[in-house]
């Protein structure tokens, strides 16, 4: 099932079509599912950048182009041959957000199994958890951990961890 960004409820019509059992066979690959925008933003002040620095995060902003929507973890550019699953704002990036505090090459997920997530060197940061990432340190993910991309919040799902918390909502 990874033709794309999807929205939760395009997953749960899928779910109630197929039944658990078969669901569970076509949910291959791990997912972030967007849950909010957090904080302020405040301007780099160099022209040039189209990166923005976040600050502070107090503010829950809600969106509907980020809430709920699910991210497929898988490599959409196969003419490249490194071991990161890339997300930015960059057209070259498998997960392409366009989100403004995202670094054009924000961070990257391992293809290994279990699933690392690396922060590589973005402006605003990247955490699991609340914890920040160093930059280029792998960490590694669980089902259900909360991760922050600058402003942006999302939670992690293994597949099997996506098809049961699918299950959940469905029923």
């Amino acid at each position: 099932m990874s033709a794309g960004t999807k929205h939760l409820r395009d997953f749960i019509r899928r779910f109630r079509e197929l039944g658990a059992e078969d669901f569970a066979e076509v949910c291959v690959e791990p997912v972030i599912v967007g849950t909010m925008i957090v904080g302020e933003v405040a301007a780099v002040p160099r022209r040039e950048r189209r990166t923005h620095k976040a600050t502070g995060d107090t503010e829950y902003l809600p969106t509907g182009s980020v809430i709920e929507r699910v991210w497929p973890i898988v490599r959409a550019n196969f003419l490249r041959d490194d071991a990161l699953i890339l997300v930015g704002q960059a057209a070259s990036c498998d997960i392409v957000i366009p989100e403004y505090t995202l670094s054009q090459q924000h961070c990257g997920f391992t293809v290994t199994r279990p699933q690392q997530l690396v922060d590589l060197g973005s402006l605003n940061g990247t955490s699991v958890e609340g914890n920040n990432l160093a930059p280029l340190a792998p960490h590694a993910l669980r089902n259900g951990d909360h991760v922050r991309m600058a402003r942006l919040e999302f939670v992690y799902y293994t597949a099997r961890g996506f098809a049961a918390q699918i299950a959940a909502l469905a029923s």
